[in-house]
Order: C-alpha cells, then structure tokens, then sequence
C-alpha cells in the first residue's frame, strides 16, 4: 500500500512537472512592422493545409493554411491561386513539413494582429474539434520545422539561414 501512495505522488509530481514544462501551442513572434511580417510557431496539429476552389475564376484554385490559436479560433495562411495541380503541390510540400516536425514556423506578410472576429465559416481539426474563423490572414511564404525542413513555392525562401527554426 505504501508503494502504491508513492507511486501515485511520483506520477502526479511528473505529471505536474511535465505540464508546466510544455511550450505554448500558438506564438505569434513577429507581427506587423514597417514590413508586416508574419511568424508563427504552432504545433503540426493545429496547422490544416487547404485547397479551395475558386467559384469566380473558372479552373483556379486557392491554396491556404488554416492555423488553429491559443484561443482555438481559426486563422489563415493564403498561399497563391494556381491550378488544381499547383495547389496539390503547396498541400503535398506542407503535409510533408508537418509530418517530420514537432514545432512548425509558419512565415508571410501581411497584419495578424487585427482583433479576432467571430466568422460563420467553422472548420474541423481533427483531434481537437470544430472552430470558427476569426478573421486574421496573412500571405504564407515559407513553412519549416525544427529539423529544417522547408517548403516555399518560392525556392531562395527555403534557401540559407532565412526561416531556421532552433529546436
């Protein structure tokens, strides 16, 4: 019986210890400024890639990035409008990023510090639940994670020390 009642103290003081010892889900680093630089680190389960068709524009699709925040409402990442190859290639470089890291960096421009607007557009994370849209985006331009793996439609951004993430 004493045995059991230690245990359970060393389960709860690791336990305890390991909760307030975790990294934030959702950080926004860098907003706004003279360039309007963006800088997410999140967690791959809060980061859902996206193709879209778009209604007014025949053959095109949208490519994007919803990101699930510390106050569980949605953001978005666009990428850009191509094809419905061009915007399986943006989903196939992100899900493969997401896949091989724990910590992601999600990089753009555009202003992520607006106030969070309630939407009617709701999206489903998978392990988490359903979430409305809050209204914030921003112009995605390179995703990486803590191995260095990167993905940019734009090749120089994933070139160098640009977007590095330490683990």
């Amino acid at each position: 019986m004493i045995n059991l009642k230690n245990n359970f103290l060393l389960f709860t003081i690791i336990f305890i210890f390991q909760a307030c010892s975790t990294q934030p889900l959702h950080e926004v680093t860098r907003k706004g400024g003279a360039l309007g630089i963006v800088e997410i680190i999140t967690t791959p389960d809060r980061v859902l890639p996206y193709c879209e068709k778009i209604d007014t524009s025949p053959g095109r699709y949208g490519f994007m990035v919803l990101i699930l925040d510390e106050e569980n409402t949605v953001g978005g990442g666009s990428g850009m409008m191509s094809s419905l190859k061009g915007c399986k290639d943006w989903e196939a470089g992100v899900r493969k990023v997401l896949s091989k890291g724990k910590r992601i960096r999600l990089v753009g421009t555009g202003r992520y510090d607006e106030p969070r607007v309630k939407e009617r557009f709701a999206y489903t994370f998978p392990g988490h639940g359903i979430f409305h849209s809050n209204g914030r985006s921003f112009g995605l331009t390179a995703i990486t994670n803590e191995h260095q793996d990167c993905f940019s439609m734009f090749s120089r951004k994933c070139s160098g020390d640009d977007y590095p993430l330490a683990e």
